[in-house]
């Protein structure tokens, strides 16, 4: 019934009446902030069309680096020579520092399964 009202209504709008509509309903909804139940401080404030931009401009540069990075071997050499470095200094550590790492990790497991997110 609602859709019949709504129809009904519109054909009888004059065409620049439609053409206003239509234009002020796309800006709108582009710029709407969806109202999903995530408020907060964190909450995705972004409207659904820049989430897509956002999506497809982070799309596009990761294959841009990635096609950089595989035909540039200096370039491969030196990202996998920082990688290196960091797995090795992760690897000697004293023992103290990782009781604390492994520590921090099975805190961050538990949280996450228990759902005790604080």
């Amino acid at each position: 019934m609602q859709a019949i009202v709504a129809k009904a209504l519109f054909d009888g709008l004059t065409p620049e009446a439609k053409d206003a509509m239509v234009v002020k309903a796309l800006k709108e909804s582009l710029a709407a902030v969806p109202e999903d139940g995530r408020g907060g401080y964190n909450a995705d404030r972004r409207s659904r069309f820049q989430r897509e931009f956002d999506s497809a401009v982070s799309s596009v540069t990761r294959d841009v680096v990635s096609e950089a990075i595989k035909g540039n071997a200096e370039v491969r050499s030196a990202i996998e020579a920082m990688i290196s470095e960091a797995f090795k200094k992760l690897v000697d550590r004293d023992a103290d520092q990782w009781g604390k790492l492994t520590s921090g990790i099975a805190d961050a497991i538990e949280k996450t399964l228990t759902k005790d997110r604080c």
